[in-house]
């Protein structure tokens, strides 16, 4: 029997961007991923996922996050990437310096809302 068992563009998980402004990529599946197996057999399948949960910016779109192999009966029959949804830029070195001299004086009272300002 013939099965769909990912589908290209699927959403699989989120993954936050070390030295971004907080972004988050989608990882998601990269192309259609179609298995063979014996008819009503589906449970024989497995899929063993491998994210990499340790990305910098910059991240490109299309770049390659992880991925994901399938196995039947214990052996890999196919793996397929998982690929970022989206472009995320890096923080310009002025502007973490700026970051972490602003976050010194957020504690201040009255120092904190003038640097504040000024940003």
């Amino acid at each position: 029997e013939y099965i769909r068992l990912l589908k290209e563009g699927e959403s699989f998980d989120t993954i936050r961007v070390k030295e971004s402004r907080g972004q988050e990529i989608v990882a998601m599946v990269s192309s259609d991923t179609d298995v063979v197996i014996k008819k009503n057999r589906p449970d024989d399948l497995e899929k063993i996922v491998e994210i990499n949960r340790d990305l910098t910016a910059p991240v490109y779109k299309g770049q390659r996050v992880g991925r994901i192999t399938i196995l039947a009966g214990g052996k890999a029959i196919g793996t397929v990437d998982l690929i970022s949804d989206r472009d995320v830029e890096a923080v310009h070195p002025l502007n973490k310096l700026w970051e972490l001299f602003t976050s010194r004086f957020n504690n201040c009272p009255g120092l904190s809302d003038a640097v504040k300002n000024r940003a």
